[in-house]
């Protein structure tokens, strides 16, 4: 009885695996491209940090030389027998109250090893459990380039979402950036004889 339960929740093993395709890890590299190098970081930025402490100052200021100016315009405006114009009332603008939001930079350095010239790629930053090799986290960006057979580039994309949303329990001893494994996977090549390559199709 214990073989045959065996038996059977082998062939489920099997068949789970089976059902989650090819990884990301396993993909053959794509043609006339090298990922030479790729990295990722995490900033914070502060709205109010990034705003001009002096703005609200000079809008002030700015203010009170547009109301003289309305009212002279006003005084000639009354000896001309025209209609006086409003005078301004504009509110300085206020210093944003938003607290500081993270947002994540993730970078890839490659290298055209072919004979065409690349103008635009769509690549992927993958992460993965580096023990069972499942990807836990994606993140796909299109990126206009011009590059030469030969020259190199690097790449670059935001996101405000971090690297993956899943976290082992088991690995919380480590730090974050040790916990998962990465890559980057290049999904489609364009050039510039408006020829392409494509993972899948071609």
């Amino acid at each position: 009885m214990k073989v045959l339960n065996l038996l059977v929740l082998t062939c489920l093993l099997a068949g789970v695996v089976s059902a989650q395709g090819e990884s990301s890890t396993t993909l053959p590299e794509a043609p006339d491209v090298a990922v030479m190098q790729n990295k990722w970081r995490r900033e914070v930025r502060h709205p109010a940090l990034d705003e001009d402490p002096f703005r609200a100052g000079r809008e002030a200021t700015q203010l009170e030389r547009d109301k003289k100016e309305t009212i002279r315009a006003n005084v000639i405006n009354k000896q001309l027998g025209r209609d006086v114009v409003p005078l301004p009332n504009g509110q300085p603008s206020l210093v944003s109250s938003r607290g500081p939001s993270p947002t994540y930079l993730y970078e890839a350095k490659i290298m055209n090893t072919g004979t065409k010239t690349i103008r635009a790629l769509i690549w992927e930053y993958v992460f993965f459990d580096p023990d069972t090799q499942l990807d836990v986290g994606r993140h796909q960006y299109r990126s206009e380039i011009n590059l030469r057979p030969g020259k190199n580039k690097t790449l670059g994309g935001r996101s405000q979402s971090p690297q993956t949303s899943i976290i082992d329990v088991t690995k919380t001893d480590k730090k974050l950036q040790h916990q998962y494994s990465e890559r980057v996977v290049i999904h489609r090549i364009e050039y510039a004889d408006g020829s392409f390559w494509q993972r899948g199709s071609n």
